[in-house]
């Protein structure tokens, strides 16, 4: 009874069938597609090189970093975006103007309430009607 190794992926040649080799070589072929140089072990790369599309996979690790790298820039990105836009938002909500102490707004609203209102306080009250 053998083993059954099956891959797929970018690294591998489609529909490739290799002959029989031993379970010691997955680890250097592993190494070799995520860009990771093996420790030292009795496997060998050159007996499951050929199931291998091309050698530029083995920068298989900075590509992984590279994405990564660039998925936290734009995480952060946004972010940072979206702190800035509600911190905008609620100054605005807020309608702080320090130069202008003794205007002051009134507002009466649908359900009943004043709405009274300076640049420094808000004042809500009940209507008497």
């Amino acid at each position: 009874m053998h083993p059954i190794f099956l891959a797929h992926g970018p690294a591998f040649k489609n529909s490739y069938k290799i002959k029989s080799f031993n379970n010691v070589d997955i680890y250097p072929l592993m190494c070799s597609i995520l860009g990771v140089k093996p420790a030292a072990n009795n496997g060998s790369l050159d007996n499951v090189v050929d199931m291998l599309k091309s050698s530029h996979y083995a920068n298989f690790g900075l590509v992984f970093v590279m994405l990564m790298s660039v998925s936290f820039l734009v995480t952060t990105i946004t972010i940072i975006m979206v702190c800035y836009l509600n911190r905008n938002r609620s100054n605005s909500d807020h309608n702080l103007d320090n130069d202008n102490d003794d205007v002051s707004n009134q507002v009466i609203n649908n359900d009943g309430y004043q709405n009274i209102s300076t640049s420094q306080t808000a004042i809500l009250v009940e209507n008497e009607n």
